[in-house]
């Protein structure tokens, strides 16, 4: 594959509606909240049209019932309780009325049963669910 389009580190990567996504991170200039994606194996990434509604680094991405969720993280003004979804490839990210209880970063982020699970982060050994 080609080479992304945006240097980005402490970004989420997940396979969503046939496709790889790089999400948000950090570049040269600060937080990002670009998207950019891969096709097929050999191809060029794209940057999406619709990025983030907030830029976010050391969070959490998981592909959760139809949807692509990134949750909590770190932006430019500190930690983050927030959670956005994506419902189509193309689609506008949404910002979710439920946020996480307790702002957190590097968090873990996994489904299990029917409910998607964020776990730790920065100095944190709680654990929450979403998908009630």
């Amino acid at each position: 594959a080609n080479a992304l389009n945006e240097a980005r580190r402490f970004f989420g990567l997940a396979v969503f509606g046939l496709r790889l996504f790089a999400v948000g991170g950090r570049g040269p200039s600060g937080d990002l909240s670009s998207v950019e994606t891969l096709g097929d194996v050999g191809g060029e990434w794209i940057i999406e049209a619709n990025a983030l509604n907030e830029a976010r680094r050391f969070f959490g991405l998981a592909v959760f019932g139809l949807r692509l969720f990134a949750v909590g993280g770190r932006g430019p003004s500190g930690d983050l309780s927030s959670v956005e979804t994506l419902g189509d490839v193309g689609g506008e990210w949404s910002i979710e009325a439920k946020t996480l209880n307790e702002a957190r970063c590097y968090l873990g982020l996994a489904v299990f049963g029917s409910k998607l699970f964020a776990v730790g982060g920065d100095g944190m050994s709680s654990v929450e669910t979403l998908g009630d």
